[in-house]
């Protein structure tokens, strides 16, 4: 989990610096130098808009490769751990029967269904358990508020309990709706103010900094092991 930290602080670091320049450029409207003996000029107020609509981008580019790294260290430490069934949570034993159940449905014609399960069932005492690093049906691409990050990490068997990152929502929608053209880049930032996008970054930074402190944690102290509390 270090990289991740380490790579997630980095991009928070990136967040905070476009952040402290379009503040700059919005409240204190400094003026352009392009040399000695050329005038000074305004910045064309027209751009503001634009320039703190991306940084729903920036935000939420933060939040879904930090989570989705997070949750891929998660299920590898799982899958490298020999978990035998019966040591397992039961989080983490519908997991491991999801990825049975995908694997025969995918490979319908090449794997008798009765022969299929029976093996499962005769090795289950043996078998090492492993589960997937992306949730079949959870849809997270492009798609993450707190509400869906708390599902997807009960799922797996931890439980965040956190009133942070209610604002992730807005940075989801101004995000998806950029992305898929439905607004310009001057519609999505007309109406806020920077210190509104403060709060939001400042929300949705601490929501994911106590997510990756959760599954550091966690991961620490091989919860998935019913017999690790």
């Amino acid at each position: 989990m270090k990289s991740i930290v380490i790579e997630f602080e980095k991009r928070v670091s990136e967040v905070e610096l476009y952040h402290d320049f379009i503040s700059t450029v919005i409240d204190k409207k400094p003026l352009l130098n392009f040399g000695k003996e050329a005038l000074n000029e305004k910045i064309d107020k027209d751009i503001y808009p634009i320039l703190k609509a991306n940084m729903f981008l920036l935000l939420y580019n933060l939040v879904e490769s930090s989570f989705k790294e997070a949750l891929h260290h998660l299920s590898e430490q799982i899958n490298n751990s020999n978990l035998k069934y019966k040591d397992s949570i039961p989080e983490v034993r519908k997991l491991w029967i999801e990825c049975e159940k995908r694997y025969f449905e995918k490979n319908p014609n090449n794997v008798k269904k009765l022969e299929y399960f029976y093996s499962i069932i005769e090795n289950i005492k043996e078998e090492n358990l492993s589960v997937p690093s992306s949730l079949k049906g959870a849809n997270m691409s492009g798609n993450l508020d707190s509400k869906k990050v708390k599902d997807c990490m009960k799922r797996y068997g931890i439980t965040l309990n956190t009133e942070k990152g209610k604002k992730l929502v807005i940075v989801k929608n101004k995000r998806n709706n950029l992305a898929h053209g439905n607004v310009s880049f001057r519609e999505c930032g007309r109406d806020l103010v920077t210190s509104e996008l403060k709060e939001i970054k400042k929300d949705v930074i601490d929501f994911m900094r106590t997510v990756i402190a959760l599954f550091q944690e966690k991961c620490k102290a091989k919860y998935f092991y019913k017999n690790s509390m």
